[in-house]
């Protein structure tokens, strides 16, 4: 039995929510070695935002938010990071209430997720 089905078993005796647990789970055991974990917490979010992702190896990565029309508002990071978790904490004051997406290039890879500023 692996953990997200015990923490999905847990939650149901419990009655507590853990679904940011569980989709966390659920992307890393659907990619594979060379991808990136990638979500934020809180979602949504007021003033602050920390964006969670993991890399498999040293790669060149670009990490930036766009507005809902792609245009890019706001670039986090573009260097090469070590293999490991890396956590970018947001202020997010630069931005408006809205829907933004926060979007996660390395050399093989792209990914976004969508982001909610109350």
């Amino acid at each position: 039995m692996d953990l997200c089905h015990k923490i999905k078993n847990a939650s149901r005796r419990c009655g507590t929510e853990v679904t940011e647990v569980l989709r966390f789970c659920i992307k890393e055991k659907s990619e594979n070695k060379n991808s990136t974990v990638f979500e934020y917490r809180p979602n949504p979010f007021n003033n602050s935002t920390q964006i969670i992702f993991s890399i498999q190896e040293t790669t060149n990565v670009r990490l930036y938010i766009t507005n809902i029309y792609g245009t890019e508002i706001l670039e986090l990071v573009d260097n090469e990071l070590s293999k490991g978790i890396h956590n970018i904490n947001i202020k997010s004051s630069a931005l408006c209430s809205g829907i933004y997406y926060c979007i996660l290039e390395t050399k093989d890879r792209r990914s976004h997720i969508k982001l909610v500023k109350m």
